[in-house]
């Protein structure tokens, strides 16, 4: 780990940088906590500048803050938009508190990173070798330890550190047997390691009753023993007269919606062609309303969207099924 008084200079010195750049060199964006860009300030939870690094020519350096006017993040970009990171990378809780110390190797976290709880107190290090974690130290938030050397306890907060939302073992620098997950307090799920890699999880639902699961999300299917949504959507669609005599080719494309209990709903047109191409994907798909089973996520079903292109007078008129 690196000393305290390294990371103070260094700090010290990008904000000396920062102010030294001339304006004309200096870009400037406002971002919601979403991540959207608005063009007025009073409307931003993040100021962004982004500005050439006086050390590296090649290089931009990132500044963010809060509203507030704190530090939220300062780092350095090998792209003039800043989302392509390169090496050190600091961020801050919004009440000026060091949040992580990460070092960023073409937008890849890779070497050793340092985080701290909003109070200042140490959270955890370790270090990102082949994009896997290898916990060295977790302390809670008063200062007790509670691994060490790769092994022991271990707890995870969301990006506020409100909430716990996972904790288990850690083994040799690795996730080790049972970890439980957590959604607003509340029990999500369980995942069961060895030596870092999930082997199986369980569900639980509303009622706590468990749904075992050995994939983490399963996408909606077309249950249909007899043939697939593909087979189905080209034996079922018609090539309209007015498209037909208009020459009309390509694809339309579908947005709909699979609800936890199998119900298709929210079907439109996202991309159509016109001449009725577009009232007969949706009839085609309309077919299908009771005919799917809904997506799994940790045993338990979801709803979830996804596209559906349909072609017409092209050599099939089907071609893909994903999620959007």
């Amino acid at each position: 780990m690196f000393q305290n008084k390294f990371w103070k200079l260094l700090f010290a010195f990008i904000s000396i940088s920062f102010f030294a750049r001339a304006q004309k060199d200096t870009s400037l964006f406002y971002i919601k906590k979403d991540g959207r860009y608005v063009s007025a300030k009073d409307s931003a939870d993040i100021i962004r500048t982004i500005y050439k690094s006086a050390d590296d020519e090649k290089l931009y350096v990132v500044h963010d803050r809060y509203a507030n006017g704190e530090n939220k993040m300062i780092a350095q970009a090998s792209n003039k938009d800043g989302s392509k990171l390169q090496g050190l990378c600091m961020e801050f809780f919004e009440n000026g508190k060091k949040k992580s110390d990460e070092f960023y190797k073409d937008d890849v976290l890779l070497g050793p990173v340092t985080a701290y709880y909003p109070n200042g107190k140490f959270y955890m290090s370790g270090n990102f070798a082949d994009k896997i974690m290898l916990v060295n130290q977790y302390r809670d938030s008063v200062g007790n330890v509670l691994a060490t050397d790769g092994n022991g306890e271990a707890l995870e907060y969301d990006d506020a550190f409100t909430e716990i939302t996972a904790r288990g073992n850690i083994q040799a620098s690795l996730k080790q047997g049972k970890w439980l997950y957590f959604n607003h307090n509340k029990l999500w799920y369980a995942l069961t390691f060895d030596k870092g890699l999930a082997r199986s999880g369980v569900g639980y639902d509303s009622i706590g009753k468990e749904h075992p699961f050995y994939n983490i999300e399963e996408p909606a299917y077309f249950n249909d023993r007899s043939e697939d949504i593909a087979s189905f959507i080209k034996r079922k669609t018609k090539y309209p007269v007015d498209a037909k005599k208009a020459n009309i080719r390509g694809s339309v494309h579908i947005s709909f919606i699979i609800e936890k209990n199998g119900a298709l709903s929210h079907v439109k047109v996202i991309d159509g062609l016109g001449y009725g191409t577009e009232e007969e994907a949706i009839r085609v798909l309309s077919l299908t309303a009771n005919s799917w089973m809904p997506a799994i996520q940790y045993g338990l079903p979801v709803r979830r969207e996804y596209n559906l292109p349909v072609n017409f007078g092209l050599a099939t008129t089907f071609s893909s099924f994903k999620p959007l």
